[in-house]
């Protein structure tokens, strides 16, 4: 049976903790409503959020993760950090060998290597939910180890009833918005 566990992926970290500015952060902001309405939603059905250690490593390699990490914790209370143990290595080269062979030319071992990881751990805590901004990162993965962990991907517009729409009529307004500013910018040499 799987457990109220919601495992969180480095890209959801990164949505709720880094600020977008310039043309990116009207889509940002509307990914970043549905994720902390969708991590709500969640909260309150009784999921527990779980970060894997190597969401730390992998945030880390290029930045200040750890920085990241505590700005996102301060404002999420009650999550908490899973090491990597011994069986989620295990669970993670059963995900890797067969990965690794078949990924495509150009695709980074480095990063296929931090999402087994993290998919791992979601895996063997029995997750119900693996919780990520990047749903493809993780599908291939938990299927080579038949998993039962549902991937979520946190900013994809609602899909039941009225929520729906009202995704869909924000949605509509702003490329209304965007348009009515396009159509009112002059062709240059006017």
């Amino acid at each position: 049976m799987l457990k109220d566990i919601g495992v969180v992926d480095s890209s959801v970290v990164i949505l709720l903790g880094v600020p977008m500015t310039g043309k990116e952060s009207a889509d940002y902001d509307r990914r970043f409503q549905r994720a902390s309405e969708r991590m709500q939603e969640l909260w309150e059905e009784g999921i527990r959020f779980v970060i894997p250690a190597p969401v730390i490593t992998e945030l880390s390699r290029d930045g200040p993760g750890l920085q990241l990490l505590q700005r996102v914790l301060a404002r999420m209370s009650g999550w908490r950090i899973h090491a990597f143990d011994q069986e989620c290595a295990k669970v993670a080269a059963q995900m890797l060998y067969p990965a690794l062979r078949a990924r495509p030319l150009g695709e980074s071992r480095l990063a296929m290597k931090y999402d087994a990881m993290i998919a791992a751990v979601a895996h063997q805590l029995e997750a119900k939910y693996m919780l990520t901004d990047n749903r493809g990162d993780f599908a291939t993965y938990l299927k080579l180890v038949s998993s039962n962990t549902e991937l979520v991907n946190v900013s994809d517009p609602r899909t039941k009833g009225q929520l729906r729409f009202i995704d869909t009529a924000r949605t509509k307004a702003t490329e209304i918005q965007e348009f009515g500013v396009a159509a009112e910018r002059k062709p240059e040499g006017e």
